[in-house]
């Protein structure tokens, strides 16, 4: 069972690099993987030159119906950053997430997914008055020792 809370996330700034046609993480290691991961030490470089700590997430942007995966690092909205080649930026308003927290569960397979789904259908379920921001970002992060924890956008 996870752990859940509700967490607020503040106005923040997103730099990110999104590759067409990925809207999940398979999608987005399956092309080119010398490109994925060359982004994603172009971000990791971005965040030691702010002096911030490179906590990357993987993010799922949702615009227009469309979802749009990328590895992201989000600054205070007043921090101005030069975009690197192919980076894209967006303002993210302050929100507050439904975070669930995976002590132990391996980081992305189909299992994971339907795991997140029926825990969040579960709190949704609990909870009518409350409702997921379709379009709102999806973050999830894993490490080996804090395991997999998911933030989906409240309404």
């Amino acid at each position: 069972m996870p752990r859940i809370a509700i967490e607020r996330r503040p106005e923040r700034k997103a730099y990110f690099f999104h590759h067409p046609g990925a809207s999940n993480y398979c999608e987005f290691w399956k092309e080119d993987d010398r490109l994925k991961q060359s982004s994603c030490g172009q971000i990791d470089m971005l965040a030691r030159d702010c002096g911030v700590k490179a906590e990357l997430e993987s993010v799922t942007y949702r615009h227009g119906g469309q979802s749009r995966y990328a590895w992201t690092l989000e600054l205070a909205p007043d921090r101005a950053v030069e975009l690197l080649p192919g980076m894209e930026s967006c303002s993210l308003p302050a929100q507050d997430f439904l975070k669930l927290h995976f002590r132990e569960l391996p980081y992305f397979t189909q299992g994971t997914n339907d795991t997140v789904n029926r825990a969040a259908h579960e709190w949704f379920r609990q909870h009518p008055d409350r409702k997921e921001d379709a379009a709102g970002p999806v973050y999830d992060h894993w490490n080996e020792e804090n395991g997999y924890t998911v933030w989906m956008p409240l309404a």
